[in-house]
C-alpha cells in the first residue's frame, strides 16, 4: 500500500493476497549484526522485549508473549485490544460506487482461546471504545455511523449526523471518551468544501462541529484532549521546517504541516511545519506525543515523536521511511515506537524502536505488509 497525503481513508487502501506463517523472533542468532532495512544493530545483548507489542497477520495474532492461532482471509487493516480479547478489521470488498481505496470491512472479535465472532461489516475501519466494549464505524449504506456491542455483534446505536441527502458518512470515526464520538461527513454537492468532523454525545445525540477545514486523515488522542490532522487551516502561515512545533499560530493552507487542535476548544491551533502526519495520526498511550514524518510530501525521510504537552522536543526515531512509503506504526510508549515494514527479500519485519537510540526486531512474518497490522 502506498501511503499518500491525498488518501482520505489510508487504512482502507489495503490490498494483497499472500497468506503468512508467523515466526516469532527473539534474536537468537549469536553475534551482533546490522540489518539492511534500518532495524539497527541487534544481537543477544540487544534483545528487545516484546511486552506490549501487538501485531497480527493472516496466520495469527501476537500480543507480547501471547500468540493466538487464527486464520484470516482478507487483507488486514487494523487490530485493537478490547475487553476480553482483540478486535481485528479485514478489508473485504470495494465500497459500491467508490474507488478501490474505499473498502467494506469485516470486523471480528478474537478471544484468547482462538474463537472468533463477527462484530460487524462496516464502511472502513473504526475504533474500540475506551472501556473496550463497543465498536464505532461507518455503516455500509454510508448513511451514518454505527455503534456495535463487541461481544454480541448487536448494533446498539446509529449516528446520523443530522445529515442531508448529499452528506455521506465516510472518512473516519473515533471515540473521544466512552460517551462522545467524532465522525466525518462528506458533502458531495459541488463547491461544498472540506468534510466536517462532528462531535456527538451518545446519550443525548447533541452535536457540534469540531473541524470543517480538515483535508486528509485525522485522529483524536487517547485522552480525548487533542485533534490532530494535516494540511488545511485558514489564514496565512509560513514556517520553515524545524520551526517551534508548539508555537501558537493561526491558520494558513499548511500542506506539509501538522495541525494540533484542542477538542474542548478555547485555545489557538498549534501548527508544526517541521513534520507531517500521514494516515490516521499515531499517538503515544499517554497522549503526550504524536508520530510525524520528516521531509515533505514528495520525499519523506524519517520518523519523529512530536510532543503535545511541552515534553522533549522532536525526538527522532532511528528507522528511515522506506523509499516506497510502505510502513505501519504505533506508539508503544512515549519513547518507544513499533514499526512494521517490508523485509529485504520478502515478508515483513516488526521493529521496536527507541527514540534517539536504536531499533530491534521483535517479530517477523512471511506475509507482505498489506497482510500485517500493528495495534494497541
Amino acid at each position: 500500500m502506498n501511503r499518500t497525503l491525498s488518501t482520505a481513508l489510508v487504512v482502507a487502501a489495503v490490498v494483497g493476497s499472500t497468506a503468512g506463517t508467523v515466526v516469532a523472533t527473539r534474536q537468537a542468532d549469536s553475534g551482533a549484526q546490522t540489518a539492511s532495512d534500518g532495524s539497527g544493530t541487534t544481537g543477544p545483548e540487544a534483545e528487545p522485549s516484546t511486552d506490549g507489542v501487538l501485531w497480527v497477520d493472516r496466520a495469527g495474532l501476537h500480543d507480547g508473549d501471547t500468540t493466538v492461532d487464527v486464520g484470516f482471509v482478507d487483507p488486514l487493516a487494523s487490530v485493537q485490544r478490547a475487553d476480553g480479547g482483540w478486535v481485528v478489521a479485514e478489508a473485504a470488498d470495494t465500497l459500491v460506487g467508490f474507488s478501490p481505496d474505499f473498502k467494506t470491512f469485516q470486523v471480528s472479535f478474537v478471544r484468547p482461546d482462538g474463537t472468533v465472532s463477527v462484530v460487524a461489516r462496516t464502511n472502513g475501519a473504526g475504533d474500540v471504545s475506551p472501556d473496550g466494549r463497543r465498536y464505532l464505524a461507518g455503516t455500509t449504506e454510508i448513511d451514518g455511523y454505527g455503534v456495535w456491542d463487541i461481544a454480541s455483534g448487536e448494533r446498539v446505536q446509529t449516528i446520523d449526523g443530522g445529515r442531508t441527502l448529499d452528506q455521506l458518512s465516510i472518512g473516519g470515526a473515533q471515540y473521544v471518551d466512552d460517551d462522545t464520538v467524532a465522525t466525518t461527513w462528506f458533502d458531495f454537492e459541488p463547491g461544498s468544501g472540506p468534510p466536517e468532523v462532528l462531535l456527538t454525545e451518545l446519550a443525548t445525540s447533541e452535536q457540534r462541529v469540531l473541524a470543517e477545514d480538515t483535508v486528509g486523515d485525522w485522529g483524536i488522542s487517547p485522552d480525548g484532549r487533542w485533534f490532530v490532522s494535516s494540511l488545511a487551516v485558514e489564514g496565512e502561515v509560513d514556517l520553515e521546517p524545524g520551526a517551534d512545533p508548539m508555537a501558537d499560530q493561526t491558520g494558513g493552507t499548511t500542506e506539509g504541516c501538522t495541525v494540533v487542535r484542542s477538542v474542548a476548544g478555547g485555545r489557538p491551533d498549534l501548527v508544526d511545519c517541521g513534520g507531517i502526519v500521514e494516515g490516521v495520526p499515531v499517538f503515544s498511550p499517554d497522549s503526550g506525543a504524536v508520530l510525524t514524518l520528516t521531509g515533505d510530501a514528495d520525499f519523506l525521510s524519517g520518523f519523529r515523536s512530536l510532543p503535545l504537552d511541552g515534553g522533549p522536543d522532536r525526538l527522532s526515531i532511528p528507522v528511515p521511511v522506506p523509499p516506497d512509503g510502505d510502513w505501519r506504526a504505533v506508539h508503544l510508549a512515549r519513547d518507544r515506537v513499533v514499526v512494521a515494514r517490508p523485509a529485504r527479500g520478502g515478508g515483513t519485519r516488526i521493529l521496536l524502536c527507541v527514540v534517539d537510540d536504536d531499533c530491534g526486531v521483535v517479530g517477523t512474518s512471511t506475509a507482505d505488509l498489506d497482510d500485517v497490522a500493528v495495534g494497541s
